[in-house]
């Protein structure tokens, strides 16, 4: 008995000394710099927040999976519980699912720009592993819903296709006062589509099985939405890994004190001038 508790306390100690948790608190916060996000691994929320400067980007960014031509897709939270393990201090975070026949693991590492600065990167990783005797026909897509200057409306998206090699593998949108680009360094998308929110939102969430619709011509403005679709076949004991990198800039925008300060100083220059015309 003694000697069991003294394994199951050692055992604890070491989980928590790796920063390794089955999730019951869902969410966890990434910081760096200028920049933050919140991601709950527990539910098809995901990725909610980005926030460079104090300002949110993102109202939603999640993954989808489908195995198989045929049934319904489901967000990768319904796989198992997430087994979810925090990296790089307060920048990485790396989540797990698995069951029987594969697991996909998310890894995510922030990187903001200087203290006052405009700029953040997130890095992304996703492996899938086949851990079954038999090939796995396995569709994963990403959906994305991104508020950039914190507003729903007014953003316009376009996603592009490699030529040589036919697949997608950027997408690109925009706001009067912010940009954004997501690029798929390895390998680019099967499938894409962008549209208005919920449209593709609903097609990943009915009963149906769906693929994108590959409509990926310029897009809004409005509450744009977008996805990626990739179509792997692992063989046993194989796994598939993407590579994906975002990045998002602010406009510089002077501060109120600053515009009143060059207000100010258009106005002594005009003035002196003025006098300097009637004398």
């Amino acid at each position: 008995m003694k000697h069991s508790a003294l394994i199951r306390l050692a055992a604890s100690a070491l989980s928590l000394q790796l920063g390794t948790f089955l999730v019951q608190a869902q969410t966890f916060n990434l910081s760096d710099n200028n920049a933050t996000a919140d991601i709950n691994v527990g539910t098809s929320a995901g990725m909610y927040n980005w926030s460079v400067q104090g300002q949110n980007q993102l109202f939603q960014q999640w993954f989808w999976y489908r195995v198989g031509a045929s049934g319904a897709e489901a967000p990768i939270n319904t796989i198992s519980p997430a087994l979810a393990v925090a990296n790089n201090g307060t920048r990485g975070l790396s989540t797990t699912y698995s069951q029987g026949q594969f697991s996909v693991r998310v890894e995510y590492l922030l990187t903001g720009g200087l203290l006052g600065g405009t700029k953040s990167t997130i890095s992304e990783t996703i492996t899938i592993n086949n851990v079954s005797l038999a090939p796995l026909d396995f569709h994963f897509f990403q959906y994305s819903d991104f508020n950039l200057g914190g507003s729903a409306a007014g953003d316009s998206v376009v996603i592009g296709k490699n030529l040589f090699t036919g697949l997608y593998n950027a997408a690109n949108q925009v706001h009067p006062l912010v940009s954004f680009e997501e690029s798929v360094i390895s390998p680019g998308a099967n499938h894409a589509e962008v549209g208005f929110f919920p449209n593709t939102l609903n097609k990943l969430n009915d009963l149906n099985t769906d693929n994108l619709n590959d409509v990926t011509g310029f897009t809004g403005p409005g509450d744009v939405n977008w996805a990626f679709q990739w179509d792997f076949s692992i063989a046993p004991g194989a796994s598939a890994i993407i590579n994906k990198s975002k990045y998002v800039e602010l406009t510089v925008i002077p501060e109120p004190t600053a515009i009143t300060f060059l207000l100010s100083a258009v106005a002594f220059v005009t003035l002196r001038r003025s006098r300097r015309v009637g004398s």
